[in-house]
């Protein structure tokens, strides 16, 4: 091998490393955007599970209001209860 075949492969090699080294910077690039999208992702999961708790609460209340006035009318409509 004489010096210009060694000097042919080491820039073929160099050029090689710069390639690999770009394609790692945009890997690495998509990776941080994916992340926070992932984050963002949990934070709306979150706040959509707080307002599923809450409308949770609110139909246990409507349901407890129904069965109320359920019990109230079915009373009524038997006579056993005074107004």
């Amino acid at each position: 091998m004489n010096k210009y075949e060694i000097k042919y492969m080491l820039e073929s090699e160099q050029s090689k490393t710069d390639r690999l080294i770009d394609i790692m910077g945009k890997d690495r690039h998509h990776i941080d955007d994916l992340y926070s999208q992932i984050q963002e992702h949990k934070q709306t999961i979150a706040a959509l599970g707080a307002t599923n708790r809450k409308l949770k609460i609110e139909n246990d209340k409507y349901k407890q209001i129904e069965k109320a006035t359920y019990e109230k009318d079915m009373l009524t409509a038997l006579g056993e209860r005074d107004n």
